[in-house]
């Protein structure tokens, strides 16, 4: 699989340390424009020119079926977000069959990538509550309550029923731990593999993706464990107050755009954190003339 370019990260490490000369430590600004030289292979770097989200909905979820309907004609928040950044929404039915939903994610962003998209968003509508927090306790060899997230329970009892279930699921989950893929069966997340097969490919095509959310945390662990390499091409929207999301970023160890401490973001903190990146895209866009600036200073001292 390819890898990003380790020189232009290099380089980008090395103007971003001379504009700390002047400018000061940027950040988190200055780690995402080292991580985005590599993965655009080209130092400085250039903001994205053609997101896109894609969302996938999960099967007989009539919830999810009518935000897939709000998306789809650019209501809400999501879709006021992304007609003001531009950002390309598809809104695709995926399919309950394990195979065929990673077969669907791996054609859909060849087709994106093949478009001109340049960085990619995969989530899932989706109305479980639980399979995607007990493939994240699974693959971070979490117990269930440090996955299960208390947002929403109304009682101790009912937060204890839902840890109940995300134990069930992971019992379940533990006996097929040799196929990562073959996980997502064992506990009813089939529709997760279209996101797998995104991110899978979408790192064979040598383009980003950003990470968001509960079920797209969940599908990055799955796809690591098939290529380990993979997670040099990703990026996470933000932090989360989700137990499992929590768990789950600390074991992927990529780049966290922002601060947004989110539970269910259902693309809004992909769209939140975007221009965000977008700006640190830019941060070495005129390093050259601080480099110069800085060589003149200590010609002077």
């Amino acid at each position: 699989m390819i890898v990003p370019d380790g020189a232009m990260a290099q380089a980008a490490r090395a103007q971003s340390e001379a504009a700390a000369l002047v400018h000061g430590s940027l950040g988190t600004l200055s780690d995402l424009s080292i991580w985005g030289a590599g993965v655009q292979r080209q130092c400085p770097t250039s903001q994205f020119s053609q997101p896109a989200l894609i969302f996938f909905v999960a099967p007989g979820s009539l919830m999810s079926q009518q935000k897939a309907h709000d998306i789809r004609n650019g209501l809400g928040l999501v879709g006021d977000l992304a007609h003001a950044q531009g950002v390309r929404v598809k809104v695709i039915e995926a399919p309950g069959d394990l195979t065929d939903a990673l077969a669907l994610g791996r054609a859909v962003v060849d087709s994106e990538i093949d478009a001109g998209t340049d960085i990619v968003i995969p989530l899932l509508l989706n109305d479980d509550d639980f399979a995607a927090a007990a493939v994240i306790g699974l693959f971070t060899r979490s117990d269930a309550a440090a996955v299960t997230s208390t947002s929403g329970a109304q009682s101790d009892a009912e937060w204890m029923d839902r840890c109940a279930s995300v134990r069930d699921a992971m019992r379940k989950g533990r006996q097929v731990m040799g196929d990562p893929l073959e996980v997502l069966a064992s506990v009813d997340a089939r529709p997760l593999a279209a996101l797998v097969g995104v991110l899978l490919q979408s790192s064979t095509r040598a383009t980003p993706a950003m990470i968001d959310g509960r079920d797209s945390c969940a599908a990055a662990l799955v796809a690591q464990r098939v290529s380990r390499s993979a997670t040099q091409w990703w990026v996470a929207a933000s932090t989360s107050s989700d137990r499992a999301v929590i768990r789950g970023l600390d074991h992927l160890e990529i780049p966290i755009v922002t601060d947004l401490q989110l539970q269910n973001s259902s693309g809004v903190g992909a769209l939140t954190a975007l221009p965000i990146l977008q700006i640190a895209m830019t941060t070495l866009q005129q390093v050259p003339i601080v480099n110069e600036l800085t060589m003149e200073q200590e010609a002077e001292l």
